[in-house]
């Protein structure tokens, strides 16, 4: 399988090449058929690397220290075949989206992205992350701005000055680790990097942190996300959700043992968590439309797994990769359940909406399992994550971030009723006359609403496998596993 690895990021990217050459609705085939394929070779990799073989290709023959540096180990083949997963139920669901529709190209951006989050997830140094970042971004640039469409430009400008603003600090901090320890394999590096000075090493401490924290939208450096997102064509803002963010919390979790475990960082990840998570949520709560909402809350959650993050021990780290499985999930069938409801009915503005749980029962139902697990009531799979973070939380000594982390899923479960009571529940006859005749299917939502039952369903095993990634991540290499 070592001589695959390299094919799980090649194949989205020849898929895109491909399909450009091509009509739209072959494009769009192709597009299916190629994450269909990435997602059965993911499947197959993470078989592998779960019965207890990390595989690591170096490309090109050269040595790991200074050649790129392919791995899958536990946390990244089980995120490859996430988010693989979620690219195809997107893809299923832009076939049936007019305003994905107008964009020709969009199946290659599609594969594009899910090729530069893939590449995130496998690479094993800091440059080919650079790299990976870099893919990603120009992608959802331009699914972003859309077909000329003045509000993805407006959305697009602070999510791409604030990206390439990071990406800049991010060479930055790679230049000066290249500098000081001559290689950027994280390897070396977490072998080396107690030789660094104290003083360079807090710089460079703080600028990952900067730029990841950008990446996840943490808190302070998280405004770009509610208004980009929400300015995108429906199924790309359900697309951004489960992927564009998750590359960020990745990289920190990648590299928080490594440069981010003093003391000091320990409380500023502790405080930014917290705030994260109550910043997102109140503006939440403050929103009077359906995407502005779901915006608002991946941001809040994403402070759910820099809490984990912040504890930095067994329990913590498990907790935070299992939230972050489960919130790709979750939160990708979310905004779907958006595309849905702008279908039916023309709008995502609560104050134009109503009635949607008889005029489509369906899409009710979907809604209700997926904005129940958000908000982390039993026995969903938000439940079982939270209560790992939570109880994690208590072990740690940190009951302050417990409690916070609690009061935040009450208010999250306030402001998903704000929806089902705007959307679902309210008289139909506010918005029977702006229903649209157009009937798309909840298919790709429903599975996502499926996927996160399963989660529920299989928790034991799976928290099982979060803490063989949390394992890995916290062991850090003997210097006989370093590459001389």
């Amino acid at each position: 399988m070592t001589s695959v690895l390299s094919l799980l990021v090649v194949l989205p990217l020849l898929g895109a090449a491909l399909s450009i050459m091509l009509g739209r609705r072959a494009a769009h085939a192709l597009g299916v058929v190629t994450s269909l394929a990435t997602l059965g070779l993911a499947t197959l990799l993470a078989a592998e690397v779960l019965s207890g073989s990390r595989i690591d290709v170096v490309m090109g023959g050269w040595a790991a220290d200074v050649g790129i540096l392919l791995r899958l180990d536990p946390l990244s083949a089980v995120l490859a075949v996430v988010v693989s997963a979620v690219v195809l139920a997107v893809l299923v669901a832009s076939g049936r989206h007019g305003d994905e529709e107008r964009v020709t190209a969009g199946p290659a951006l599609h594969l594009v992205l899910l090729a530069g989050v893939l590449l995130a997830f496998v690479t094993g140094d800091l440059f080919t992350l650079f790299v990976a970042f870099e893919l990603t971004l120009m992608a959802s640039y331009v699914l972003l701005v859309g077909p000329g469409r003045r509000s993805g430009i407006l959305a697009a400008g602070p999510y791409v000055v604030t990206n390439l603003l990071a990406g800049a600090l991010f060479l930055l901090a790679i230049g000066a680790i290249y500098a000081t320890i001559g290689s950027v394999n994280l390897d070396v590096i977490t072998a080396r990097w107690p030789e660094v000075p104290g003083p360079l090493a807090a710089a460079i401490a703080v600028l990952l942190l900067v730029v990841f924290g950008v990446k996840a939208a943490a808190f302070p450096v998280f405004a770009w996300l509610p208004r980009a997102y929400p300015g995108a064509p429906t199924v790309v803002a359900a697309l951004f959700s489960g992927l564009l963010t998750k590359v960020g919390v990745y990289a920190l979790m990648r590299t928080r043992p490594i440069f981010l475990s003093g003391d000091g960082t320990d409380g500023v990840l502790l405080v930014v968590a917290c705030a994260t998570m109550v910043v997102g949520v109140l503006g939440a709560l403050g929103q009077r439309d359906v995407r502005h909402i779901l915006s608002f809350h991946i941001v809040s959650q994403v402070g759910y797994m820099l809490l984990g993050l912040a504890l930095l021990d067994l329990a913590g780290v498990a907790g935070a990769v299992l939230y972050l499985v489960h919130h790709i999930i979750v939160k990708t069938g979310l905004f779907l359940v958006g595309v849905r409801i702008e279908e039916i009915a023309g709008s995502t503005d609560l104050e134009r909406l109503g009635g949607l749980a008889r005029r489509s029962p369906a899409t009710a139902a979907v809604f209700a399992v997926l904005a129940l697990s958000l908000a982390g009531l039993p026995p969903t799979s938000g439940f079982v994550a939270k209560f790992a973070l939570i109880q994690a939380s208590f072990g740690a000594g940190q009951q302050a971030a417990a409690i916070v982390a609690i009061g935040v899923g009450l208010l999250t479960l306030l402001s998903m009723l704000k929806i089902w009571m705007g959307a679902f529940w309210s008289s139909p006859d506010r918005t029977v006359s702006s229903i649209s005749a157009r009937q798309a299917g909840i298919g790709p939502a429903a599975s996502m609403a499926a996927a996160a039952v399963a989660v529920a369903a299989f928790s034991g095993p799976l928290y099982g496998v979060a803490t063989d990634a949390a394992t890995a991540l916290l062991d850090p290499p003997t210097p006989q596993e370093v590459p001389s």
